[in-house]
């Protein structure tokens, strides 16, 4: 992106969805919260068979723990402000 200003706010990875209506404000953010759940404990059980074919106990706990993390998590927690702020607009939207 030639000319943009992030002004040291913004993680480079970080893009924004511009206001307007739905159909064009972007990918869809359900789809992708749940690749990133799937994606996530697709590494942790990697590394957990890894840690049970070396007999890693470090590594199975904390494959344990953050595969136990992810599937506590609710993905829909927050999703109503989510609809509400992507219906507006008026609002901008950063992923």
């Amino acid at each position: 992106m030639t000319g943009a200003k992030t002004g040291g706010t913004r993680p480079p990875q970080q893009s924004r969805i511009p206001a307007g209506p739905p159909s064009k404000r972007g990918p869809d953010s359900f789809h992708l919260r749940f690749a990133e759940r799937k994606e996530t404990l697709k590494n942790f059980y990697q590394v957990l068979h890894q840690a049970v074919e070396s007999g890693n106990n470090d590594h199975l706990q904390a494959a344990l723990y953050g595969i136990l993390e992810v599937i506590k998590t609710d993905p829909l927690a927050d999703y109503d402000k989510f609809v509400q702020a992507y219906q507006d607009p008026n609002i901008q939207l950063e992923i």
